[in-house]
């Protein structure tokens, strides 16, 4: 399970997690959804690894932007405030440890910042987390997925969008842009 607000795996780190579920491990990500988002470039760098993740059988939610009702918000818990976003970061392995700390999954904090955590062996808290997960991501998270050879937004009531929820035709536009230019390092 991995949470993170800014979730930008890289080729190497896209390959490895797919690798990890092809082999038949669960790999669930929780990550801001693009009306969620406070970075743009961030979603932008992030998009491109969508498609080959899902394919390969990872789990990919996106937190929506305001939870849809006040039983939602209470239960956000560590994934967040109401009306907020994605904030936590949070990775549980092999459900025995929890890493907690200030890393994003992403270029930025590997190379740029100076990060921190904790590294927790104890499967209980690894339990706790992902089972706040499971309760947390349907009401409070859009799946996507693939149909058709496209990017799909589902949420909890199975409706599904072909546009990323919130976004509007400019959002749309400049994403292209930005994916296209060669920032992603600095992300």
């Amino acid at each position: 399970d991995v949470i993170s607000a800014y979730f930008v795996p890289g080729p190497q780190g896209t390959e490895r997690l797919a690798h990890v579920a092809r082999e038949g491990v669960q790999v669930r990500i929780l990550t801001n959804g693009l009306e969620a988002t406070d970075v743009l470039p961030v979603h932008a760098a992030y998009g491109k690894y969508r498609a080959p993740l899902i394919e390969a059988g990872v789990q990919l939610h996106e937190l929506k932007r305001n939870p849809d009702t006040e039983d939602d918000r209470e239960r956000m818990g560590i994934l967040g405030s109401s009306g907020a976003s994605l904030h936590a970061k949070v990775f549980v392995v092999d459900e025995i440890a929890v890493f907690v700390g200030s890393f994003n999954f992403d270029p930025r904090s590997i190379w740029l910042n100076c990060e921190m955590g904790f590294w927790i062996e104890s499967p209980a808290l690894a339990a706790g987390v992902s089972q706040a997960l499971d309760r947390g991501i349907g009401p409070l998270s859009w799946r996507v997925g693939m149909a058709e050879g496209e990017l799909v937004w589902t949420g909890n009531d199975g409706a599904t969008h072909a546009d990323e929820p919130g976004s509007t035709f400019f959002n749309r536009v400049a994403i292209a842009l930005l994916s296209r230019l060669p920032i992603e390092w600095m992300m």
